[in-house]
């Protein structure tokens, strides 16, 4: 399948993702690096495994009502489409407002059920979540960057067809948010962080094109994690390296 024929899906781990870091941190911190291999995960057990139903909606929704007779036919859609709709090298958005991250990847696996918990992710997760699928992220975007409002429209439903294309997905990806600031100032930012300073006391000071301003702990410097925290929002990003940290907008105050 050529890359014009792919699809984008948007997808929810959870009400507001709050399960997105669960199945993304098994191997490593989460928010996951680019290129690490995770898992997007779905509802609605009850209606077993989806092997079962292969090329026959009509079984399968009929299944669904019984087990499920308070939800919509959009909503049996969602898990429908998720496991047989779906396509290896479809694109797929993944926000979660609960952790204040957005991910973006590609589908790198075919519908897999997990009721037996082969894959060891119910340590850290509700079991409710059996329907998977593998994805190989290739962005983290930050509550606070530009682009996530921009992305983060994929519906209501757990499950849908996104209204971007994968070039209109990938310019958006691809916009610099970081020019508000001057190549000054973004340099000097690199040499900061990379340890051409000498601080003058526990924390290196920050600000944001959107008018935040944030630190990161000197613990955190000395160690290259590029852990901010956002005084105004009252809450911490955590950026994989620095290029990722001024895409996002931030820059020495």
């Amino acid at each position: 399948m050529s890359e014009q024929q792919n699809k984008v899906w948007g997808v929810f781990v959870g009400e507001r993702g709050y399960q997105l870091e669960a199945f993304n941190s098994q191997k490593g911190p989460f928010p996951p690096k680019p290129n690490t291999e995770g898992y997007i995960a779905i509802g609605w057990p009850a209606v077993g495994d989806m092997k079962l139903y292969e090329n026959d909606y009509m079984n399968y929704l009929s299944k669904f009502r019984k087990v499920y007779p308070n939800d919509t036919t959009a909503q049996a859609n969602a898990l429908w489409n998720f496991a047989f709709e779906m396509k290896n090298d479809d694109w797929v958005i993944s926000p979660s407002s609960a952790t204040g991250y957005l991910l973006v990847g590609k589908i790198v696996s075919g519908y897999a059920p997990d009721f037996h918990n082969e894959l060891g992710l119910y340590k850290s997760t509700s079991e409710v979540y059996l329907h998977l699928r593998k994805v190989q992220w290739l962005y983290v975007v930050p509550k606070n960057d530009v682009r996530y409002p921009k992305l983060n429209k994929i519906g209501m439903l757990t499950v849908s067809e996104s209204r971007f294309s994968i070039d209109e997905l990938k310019s958006i990806l691809n916009t610099s948010t970081s020019n508000t600031w001057s190549d000054t100032l973004i340099e000097e930012t690199r040499n900061v962080l990379n340890g051409g300073f000498v601080p003058h006391d526990e924390f290196i000071y920050m600000k944001n094109f959107n008018g935040h301003f944030g630190t990161i702990h000197v613990t955190d410097w000395t160690a290259k994690k590029w852990l901010i925290q956002d005084e105004k929002a009252n809450t911490e990003y955590l950026y994989t390296t620095i290029d990722e940290l001024i895409t996002a907008g931030w820059t020495v105050d």
